[in-house]
C-alpha cells in the first residue's frame, strides 16, 4: 500500500522550488508547533473546548436522571426505594466519569508539557 506521503532521511538533502536546504533535526531544542503563540492559542482553545463538553455532559446527565429518578418513583409503588429508577444514572455515571477522566486526567496523572518533554526526549535520541 502506497503512503501519501514520503519520508526522508535524517541526513539527506531537502530540495524546494527556490532554493536547497540542509535540516539538521539533532539541533532543534522543540518542535515549532509548541513555540508559536498561534499553537498555544490552538491548544488551549481545544482543552476549553473539551472542559466545555464535559459540563454540557454532566449538566445533561443531571437534567435527565432527575427526570427519570422522579417519573420511576411517582409510578413506582416503593417510590424513592425503587432501585431500577438509580440504573441508569449508576451506569451513565460510569461513562460519565470516564468523559471527566480523559478530559482532566492527563494533566494531573502525566503532567503539564509531558508530550513536549517526551518528543525532546526522542530527538536527543
Amino acid at each position: 500500500m502506497k503512503t501519501p506521503y514520503t519520508t526522508i532521511p535524517l541526513h539527506q538533502e531537502i530540495k524546494t522550488s527556490t532554493q536547497s536546504q540542509n535540516i539538521n533535526f539533532k539541533n532543534l531544542k522543540k518542535m515549532e508547533t509548541y513555540n508559536t503563540p498561534n499553537s498555544k492559542l490552538e491548544m488551549a482553545q481545544r482543552k476549553v473546548k473539551r472542559v466545555k463538553g464535559f459540563y454540557i455532559h454532566a449538566i445533561v446527565y443531571i437534567c435527565v436522571n432527575l427526570f427519570i429518578i422522579v417519573a420511576n418513583s411517582i409510578d413506582s409503588s416503593k417510590g424513592f426505594a425503587d432501585a431500577d429508577g438509580y440504573m441508569t444514572a449508576l451506569f451513565w455515571g460510569f461513562g460519565l466519569l470516564a468523559h471527566a477522566l480523559s478530559v482532566f486526567a492527563p494533566d494531573f496523572i502525566m503532567g503539564r508539557n509531558w508530550e513536549e518533554r517526551k518528543i525532546q526526549e526522542y530527538m536527543n535520541k
